[in-house]
């Protein structure tokens, strides 16, 4: 999937910009995140610049472009009586600079001149600024010189000014990441997971001592492996510098003799995952060194529940997922459903290439959006569930679905609860005004994608991944556990709820989910 490019900048004054912006990205072969571009996912149940945040945090990159007007004020501005607010633009800016995500900013060169003479005469207020609407685009611009990193502006006064830097710079990001890459060969080394290392020697009954008698090194380099680089009394995010560094080849030898072949680099998508933390901080000789007492990734307080939706909070009478229950409506057999599953669970085919066959399908037999609705009633909500979410929510615990069911599907069974939801996250469906099917468009957080979304949570409410509790039900849901949430794993079907390495907890039998509570 190509980098996502979040352009932004005000529209009105700018649209010519965006517009010849958007298209260099696009030629780059880069996707380009505009809201009138289509490129933005709008949540009927939030302020529209909200969405636009979200999709910020969804981009690999984001383009700044600061022409003379400052913007409109965000939603959460509009009632404060302060003279100065943040615009959308500025919000924008700030959730990816909140993010780490790089940005590329550029400023009218005339703005930036009379930037200048701002700093000049900071203390004159009489001054009348020709080329902008409002004061706040050099307060804007202050705080961009402010911060440590990511703070170079680059002037424009026409279009080519912007897409030459963009080209080089992307250019150049390219380069540097393959001649680090050519570094870490080259220095033959890499970072070792001190978690994954501790649990499969432990498991293995093999001692520090023997390890490194076996690989042919003496003991307190096997120990210095196991300690982690840095101590921090909070989660820090999901990076590498906690972990020591391991020559390839001593790795390659512990790998071995662990038979953990591949595990134990640091960079793995499950390099956080709870059930190795979790082992770690109980079990760990270097656990006492945590601050104080306490390990940074262990969950203190639940801050946050992230729920699947087939079978988990709504059952079917027989027992079929939404999809399955689409397909049997529409005369096709539930087993071809479940082929297209397998090839995508298999990597025979890509999640696009399953929603655009199911598609066909669907258009072929003329699904409409009034048979989905009514379909859809055919689920109802897993007792208990309006007890559980009104405790959450009297808790101060955000909630929220990462599912591979259908929104259109969600909204109406959770009726006046789905607004209740921090975000919802689900395939969607797109219908013409016949209320024909047209589009479907698959979900980034199924499957491997849970973990992606609850990263984002993590980061969003800067918590530890532990403060994070999943509860799912079947096989696309393990997945979960490699961003390091408490998994819990309730009416299991097509997952083994014991395998400690996806699920923290299980009930086998729930049939009020009030149950889960033991386990927030």
């Amino acid at each position: 999937m190509p980098p996502k490019v979040f352009v932004s900048s005000t529209f009105v004054d700018l649209k010519h910009v965006r517009d010849h912006v958007s298209q260099f990205i696009e030629n780059f072969g880069y996707t380009a995140v505009l809201f009138e571009k289509g490129g933005i996912g709008f949540d009927w149940r939030l302020p529209i610049d909200e969405s636009c945040y979200e999709a910020v945090a969804d981009s690999e990159m984001l383009v700044l472009i600061v022409g003379g007007r400052y913007g409109s004020p965000a939603t959460d501005e509009l009632n404060k009586k302060a003279k100065k607010y943040n615009s959308i633009t500025r919000k924008e800016y700030k959730e990816a600079r909140d993010r780490s995500i790089p940005i590329f900013i550029f400023v009218d060169g005339n703005v930036l001149s009379e930037y200048k003479t701002h700093v000049r005469n900071r203390n004159n207020k009489g001054i009348n600024y020709a080329s902008i609407d409002n004061i706040l685009i050099f307060d804007l611009i202050d705080e961009i010189y402010t911060q440590e990193i990511n703070n170079y502006v680059y002037p424009f006064s026409k279009l080519s000014d912007i897409t030459d830097v963009l080209k080089s710079q992307w250019s150049e990001m390219m380069r540097s990441y393959i001649q680090d890459k050519a570094r870490r060969i080259k220095r033959n080394s890499t970072k070792v997971n001190s978690f994954k290392l501790f649990y499969y020697r432990t498991m293995k009954g093999i001692t520090t001592k023997e390890l490194g008698s076996k690989v042919g090194i003496n003991e307190k380099k096997i120990r210095s492996l196991e300690k982690l680089s840095v101590y921090k009394p909070a989660f820090e995010g999901y990076n590498t510098h906690y972990f020591p560094e391991c020559e390839f080849q001593l790795l390659a030898k512990i790998e071995d003799t662990l038979d953990c072949k591949g595990k134990l680099i640091a960079d793995g998508d499950d390099g956080f995952k709870s059930h190795f933390v979790r082992f770690y901080s109980e079990n760990s000789p270097h656990r006492k060194r945590f601050y104080p007492g306490i390990y940074p990734f262990v969950s203190v307080q639940t801050k946050a529940v992230v729920f699947d939706f087939d079978g988990t909070i709504s059952t079917h009478p027989m027992g079929r997922t939404t999809w399955e229950m689409i397909w049997e409506s529409l005369n096709y057999s539930i087993n071809e459903c479940a082929d297209l599953h397998r090839a995508f669970r298999t990597d025979q085919m890509s999640h696009e290439e399953w929603c655009k066959i199911t598609l066909e399908k669907f258009k072929t037999n003329r699904l409409s959006k009034s048979k989905l609705i009514s379909l859809a009633g055919n689920l109802s909500l897993v007792a208990g569930f309006t007890d559980l979410i009104d405790e959450l929510l009297k808790r101060n615990i955000k909630i929220y679905i990462a599912s591979g069911s259908i929104s259109d599907v969600i909204k109406h069974v959770l009726g006046n609860y789905y607004q209740h939801f921090s975000h919802i996250k689900a395939n969607e469906m797109h219908f013409d005004l016949t209320g024909e099917i047209t589009d479907i468009v698959g979900t980034r957080y199924d499957f491997r994608g849970k973990a992606a979304f609850i990263r984002d949570v993590v980061l969003d409410l800067k918590c530890s991944p532990m403060d994070v509790l999943f509860v799912g039900n079947a096989g696309n849901d393990g997945w979960a556990a490699n961003a390091g949430a408490r998994t819990l794993c309730v009416n299991p079907t097509s997952t083994d709820p014991d395998d400690p390495e996806k699920w923290s907890s299980n009930i086998r039998s729930m049939t009020n989910m009030m149950e889960i509570l033991t386990f927030v």
